[in-house]
């Protein structure tokens, strides 16, 4: 039973090589190479933004242990329509779309780095350098999955 697609378009799975031992064969933690991986795809994509790419593993129902992540068709199909409006929007089905920064920073000179007003911990992160994008992805990545 699979809690996820939610949108009708489908959505695709990524999923490592198993072949790989030394690298794929682990818990479900994003390793600094995945995060590097998974910039670099999401930089590929054309037209830029026809796509997400999001990671979608502990937690999300799996009932085998496994890393994957999914490739969502963007923008997200319109659910409802804006309150008080005819206007329907697809970003509107994700809340966290109309967070806005409640701080924000840069690091290596080159990445935006926003924490969002969002009931959780929700991290933004923005840069042309996908090199620093998944270095920074990565080191965020590891804090949160230490804590």
């Amino acid at each position: 039973h699979n809690i996820s697609p939610a949108d009708c378009r489908g959505h695709y799975l990524l999923i490592p090589a198993l072949t790989d031992e030394g690298a794929n064969w682990r818990g479900q933690v994003l390793m600094e190479s995945d995060c590097k991986d998974l910039v670099v795809l999401a930089s590929t994509i054309e037209p830029a933004g026809s796509a997400l790419v999001c990671y979608n593993s502990v937690g999300a129902g799996a009932s085998q242990n496994h890393m994957h992540c999914h490739l969502w068709p963007s923008p997200p199909i319109p659910l409802l329509p804006e309150e008080g409006s005819d206007e329907v929007n697809g970003w509107d089905c994700y809340a966290a779309s109309k967070a806005t920064a409640a701080s924000s920073f840069e690091v290596e000179g080159c990445v935006e780095v926003a924490m969002l007003e969002y009931p959780c911990c929700c991290i933004k992160l923005s840069s042309a350098n996908t090199d620093q994008l998944g270095l920074s992805l990565a080191k965020v990545v590891d804090v949160v999955q230490s804590q």
